[in-house]
């Protein structure tokens, strides 16, 4: 079983319009998806339309539409009750698929919540084989609450792996201790990777766009050495990298990325964790989170991908040296 972690769920409305946006007018909107958002919901979702076993834990009041879009999709989850609100994110998408975004402030909870929900990612953790801690953190939230948490896994679930997909001042805080928790994955935008390691803004991201992979890779090696299992760094969609004590891994795709009613990142992470259930292979496990990042998904299902729709033929991975 994969156990996910949303501590900032937010409802996710996307909005597709027939043009062009014209700011000061109105704008038809041609269809709408909302899904219950969040990074470990998100994945959670994906996951379970795609049959995989799965559980999620979040904040959230028991009377709202959040809740209620989880209990209508037959999420498994479990929350701890909080005043809310829950915030919005909406999504503009025009017709060339060009995107404008629109973000409420995370949801707020206060210290003694947040102590109730790392007490019940350990409880949940008895029966799951991974744990995922991602997305953004509450601003009363201390940077290091994912290190807290891993540390309380470590300690009562030390067979339960954990993947981290972090950014800003939760991932520095994670990557600072790594030798208290060392994660077994860390997946981790490159932009994300210069700041936590300190480099100049593009200095990783660049050389890669140039086809060199160098700075990252040495980038991405300093971090295995700490303790890390894999590393896993994406640079935009069609592209990522995974790298190991043993091997780096360049995964593409080909062609055009489908429409999808959650973030790519989160099926990216879906799909990786998916196939890690499976087969203990990097080369395969990558190849999966890239095709599940870019499929196409089903409008009867708020365009999240399923297993039937990847397209493996256009995945392409080889190795870097």
């Amino acid at each position: 079983m994969i156990l996910t972690v949303t501590v900032s769920p937010y409802l996710l409305s996307t909005n597709e319009v027939s043009g062009d946006i014209n700011i000061g007018e109105a704008n038809p909107i041609t269809q709408v998806s909302t899904v219950a958002g969040g990074f470990g919901t998100g994945v959670a979702a994906t996951l379970f339309y795609g049959g995989v076993e799965t559980f999620t834990v979040f904040p959230a009041p028991e009377i709202s539409h959040y809740l209620r879009l989880v209990t209508l999709a037959g999420l498994p989850h479990e929350i701890i009750p909080v005043p809310g609100p829950i915030p919005m994110h909406l999504t503009m998408r025009d017709s060339t698929g060009h995107e404008t975004r629109f973000k409420h402030s995370p949801m707020p909870l206060d210290i003694s919540q947040l102590a109730i929900l790392r007490d019940l990612v350990v409880r949940r953790a008895e029966d799951a084989t991974w744990v995922l801690l991602g997305g953004n953190l509450p601003a009363i939230a201390p940077a290091a609450w994912y290190v807290d948490v891993v540390r309380s896994l470590r300690l009562y679930h030390p067979d339960v792996k954990v993947a981290i997909a972090a950014t800003g001042a939760a991932l520095r805080a994670v990557v600072r201790q790594l030798a208290a928790t060392a994660p077994d994955t860390l997946i981790i935008p490159s932009e994300e990777l210069e700041l936590s390691g300190g480099h100049t803004p593009g200095s990783l991201r660049d050389p890669w766009a140039h086809g060199d992979h160098a700075p990252l890779l040495n980038a991405a090696k300093s971090l295995v050495k700490k303790g890390i299992r894999q590393v896993i760094i994406t640079n935009k969609r069609t592209e990522a990298i995974l790298v190991s004590e043993d091997e780096a891994l360049l995964c593409t795709y080909t062609q055009a990325s489908g429409k999808q009613g959650v973030n790519w990142r989160e099926s990216f992470t879906a799909g990786f964790l998916s196939s890690n259930l499976e087969v203990d292979d990097s080369a395969v496990n990558l190849a999966r989170a890239v095709a599940y990042a870019n499929a196409e998904g089903s409008e009867w299902d708020n365009f999240i991908p399923t297993p039937d729709r990847l397209q493996p033929q256009f995945v392409e991975i080889r190795a870097l040296t």
